[in-house]
């Protein structure tokens, strides 16, 4: 029976550990829109989520956003503007399962299929001109709780293979 408690009290003392070094939550926001970036900014600027505020990371091309989150260790979620290419890169290219993703898109003709949702595991989608704060607010708070779950888990996995 000890031997079963080690490995799980290793894995939930290193998470504890990872988890109080990060201080804030990091989200990536992608979209050409400059005007995106800065609503987005303003209307998050002192939120708190989880105990913790955040710290936006900001992309205005496909391109910019694959350094980012290939080069940028802990980003909790990516809101991207309706790109599947991004969430094939995301997801089967580097294997960033973690990553909880939020489509935007300007129109909603963009919507991405049930079946895009399910296959790249997309958390959320939502038109720009919808948007609120309290419905950003609530898809942050439901996929950074996502996030750190599956966090959570996977370190708990960890521990239990060594």
């Amino acid at each position: 029976m000890n031997q079963i408690k080690e490995p799980t009290t290793f894995a939930e003392e290193a998470y504890c550990a990872i988890q109080a070094a990060l201080t804030k939550w990091r989200v990536l926001l992608v979209d050409d829109d400059e005007k995106i970036h800065v609503s987005l900014a303003i209307a998050l600027e002192n939120a708190t989520i989880l105990g913790r505020s955040l710290e936006l990371l900001h992309a205005y091309s496909t391109e910019h956003a694959q350094n980012i989150i290939r080069d940028e260790a802990g980003i909790a979620v990516a809101f991207l503007d309706a790109d599947l290419d991004l969430v094939c890169y995301i997801r089967e290219e580097l294997g960033q399962l973690d990553v909880r993703i939020i489509l935007h898109a300007s129109q909603s003709e963009y919507m991405p299929t049930s079946a895009s949702i399910q296959d790249y595991d997309i958390n959320d989608y939502w038109a720009k001109a919808e948007l609120t704060s309290i419905k950003l607010y609530v898809m942050l708070t439901t996929a950074i709780r996502s996030y750190a779950q599956l966090c959570a888990i996977n370190t708990h996995r960890q521990g239990l293979d060594m």
